[in-house]
């Protein structure tokens, strides 16, 4: 199943894998009413401005994978800040933690 992942993210154009031990942060949103996955993003080294460019990226109303929903359940991850949440609520979405 990992080799199948490898490749279906090495055909959409995501970077190779990191090294060894290297961290690495993949939003993942799922839209329930479908059980459409979307990748938000893929990085070893995810900072606040990285985040909020997800947020933008995921609120878009034309090709955001939020841009149909009202709710966002996210874990209680630190990437997670006050801003991107400002961000989402802001679009219309309530920020479920």
């Amino acid at each position: 199943m990992a080799a199948g992942m490898r490749a279906t993210a090495k055909a959409a154009g995501y970077p190779p894998e990191p090294t060894v031990g290297a961290p690495v942060l993949d939003p993942t949103v799922i839209n329930l009413a479908d059980r459409v996955v979307h990748i938000a993003g893929v990085t070893t080294r995810p900072d606040e401005a990285w985040m909020l460019q997800i947020g933008r990226n995921l609120t878009d109303e034309k090709s955001g994978a939020l841009a149909t929903t009202r709710y966002l359940i996210i874990d209680r991850d630190t990437k997670y800040s006050e801003r991107f949440r400002k961000l989402v609520e802001e679009d219309g979405r309530q920020v479920i933690p």
